[in-house]
């Protein structure tokens, strides 16, 4: 989480929030019956945004606890200037770097080496700490028709391939754990762990594939793992040869002459992972609500600086917009 924190007197202020961004892939989830993972922005409609800056309820705040007790004076050196308005809601306007990205190869592929087991291992049966783990598994001789390709679970989120090319998705959050699979020899399922739970029987839970994988019934065995480090592709850009329907880098460079925090828009990518020079912001989903990721200035030089975007479905637009304004799309569910 971004660690900026306002102090003020805790005997007249009774409770401010700050608003946070889990960097990284420090993001958790929550499961009240139905796992739903937070992205990277950890808002919940706050009185300052993740930038620091006061918002229109930080202002209300003030207005009714002046009924009742003293309010301390404004003190702009912590705060900033009291704006007389509220902040402008985002818009084409607040956008000020817009630039094109380029492709730079498939960043999960197979390694040539990949351990085999008889069974899918879980993320911590490889000791992985990252969020990405690449299963291979043969699928025998061709068959006519389609067949039913079922997990015992899958956390948190699974990517389908037959021979390369993309058959479907399994998702934890809308409980799925089987998808039907036309012909091939080849099965890949790239899995992402979308985020842990830190509370109640969820706590220290395992990732990744869970239990036996089948078609038709039939127990697939011979499982080739890759586990891929998202923070170590995006330091040292590993990758290889692009294969579109597989999981693509793309990265741009732009001038900054000056530094200040800024947003950058993710609302034209699919799914993935984002990192400006090297220091990875953290997580973004088409589905949001986000449609922003905040970049602190401290991310960001004077002269040239580096997107790195590792987008694990598609992207809409390939193009890194920076703004000024946050859209964090709705705060409470």
């Amino acid at each position: 989480m971004y660690p900026a924190r306002l102090a003020l007197d805790a005997e007249r202020w009774p409770h401010v929030t700050h608003a946070c961004t889990n960097f990284g892939l420090t993001n958790g989830a929550n499961d009240r019956g139905r796992y739903l993972p937070i992205v990277t922005s950890y808002d919940y409609d706050a009185p300052l945004d993740e930038a620091g800056r006061v918002t229109e309820k930080f202002r209300r705040f003030r207005e009714v606890i002046s009924n009742y007790a003293p309010v301390p004076p404004w003190d702009a050196d912590l705060l900033g200037p009291e704006a007389a308005e509220p902040a402008a809601e985002p818009s084409l306007a607040s956008v000020v770097i817009d630039v094109p990205l380029q492709p730079a190869g498939n960043w999960a592929p197979r390694e040539a080496d990949a351990p085999v087991t008889p069974h899918p291992p879980t993320f911590e049966e490889r000791d992985h700490l990252s969020a990405i783990m690449r299963y291979d598994v043969a699928l025998g001789e061709r068959w006519e028709g389609i067949r039913t390709l079922a997990f015992a679970e899958v956390r948190d989120f699974a990517r389908v391939f037959v021979d390369g090319v993309p058959v479907g998705t399994i998702s934890r959050t809308r409980k799925e754990r089987s998808l039907q699979i036309g012909a091939g020899r080849q099965l890949t399922v790239i899995v992402e762990e979308q985020g842990r739970v830190n509370y109640d029987h969820r706590l220290g839970e395992h990732k990744g594939l869970i239990g036996p994988a089948t078609l038709d019934g039939v127990e697939l065995t011979g499982w080739a793992t890759t586990p891929i480090d998202v923070a170590d592709v995006i330091q040292h850009r590993r990758t290889q040869e692009a294969n579109p329907a597989e999981p693509t880098a793309w990265s741009a460079t732009f001038e900054l002459d000056t530094l200040g925090d800024l947003f950058l828009n993710t609302s034209q990518w699919g799914e993935g992972f984002v990192a400006i020079n090297g220091f990875l912001l953290g997580r973004y989903r088409a589905t949001g609500p986000q449609e922003t990721l905040f970049v602190p200035a401290a991310a960001l030089i004077a002269g040239e600086n580096t997107v790195t975007v590792l987008e694990l479905a598609h992207l809409a637009a390939a193009r890194a917009r920076l703004q000024t304004t946050p859209s964090l799309g709705d705060t409470v569910e």
